[in-house]
């Protein structure tokens, strides 16, 4: 049985990183709960948006830290997963205001994509706008696609 992904795990995860120079902004369904977007509720993984040129920093902090196991089957130019203590991460780079998913389609990050938000026990975490929570949701359709014609599922 792995960790349980809750809030102090989450914060956990979020100091290492910061603490590494690795500069991630929380995402996902837990930066949804946090701006009370939806309610409290149990989460299967913990997604991170990460401004950089490249994950170079990352996978390189990554490769000396044990425990910390990469998904390859989430390795894409646009995203990588790894399962720490049984909890799955994933982290989606934003490079100059945008993502490129899949190598196909390029999204462009509201400008206030970056804000700052607050853990349960009052901690600072990094956490993404409601707008970009809200633009990303609103494009997730575009991305499958793009998946999908990566993949050659769907003909283009």
């Amino acid at each position: 049985m792995g960790t349980t992904n809750n809030s102090e795990f989450l914060f956990g995860v979020y100091e290492q990183l910061k603490s590494a120079g690795i500069n991630v902004w929380l995402f996902g369904g837990w930066a949804q709960e946090l701006h009370a977007l939806i309610p409290p509720r149990e989460h299967k993984d913990i997604d991170f948006i990460y401004p950089a040129k490249n994950f170079s920093l990352l996978e390189e902090w990554i490769k000396t830290q044990p425990g910390i196991v990469e998904v390859t089957k989430k390795h894409f130019s646009h995203k990588r997963a790894y399962e720490w203590g049984g909890v799955l991460v994933e982290i989606t780079l934003i490079n100059d205001s945008s993502t490129k998913f899949f190598d196909k389609y390029l999204f462009q990050w509201p400008k206030d994509t970056f804000g700052v938000g607050l853990t349960p026990q009052g901690e600072v975490i990094q956490i993404a706008s409601i707008n970009a929570i809200i633009k990303y949701a609103n494009h997730y359709k575009d991305f499958n696609y793009a998946r999908a014609t990566a993949d050659g599922l769907i003909a283009q």
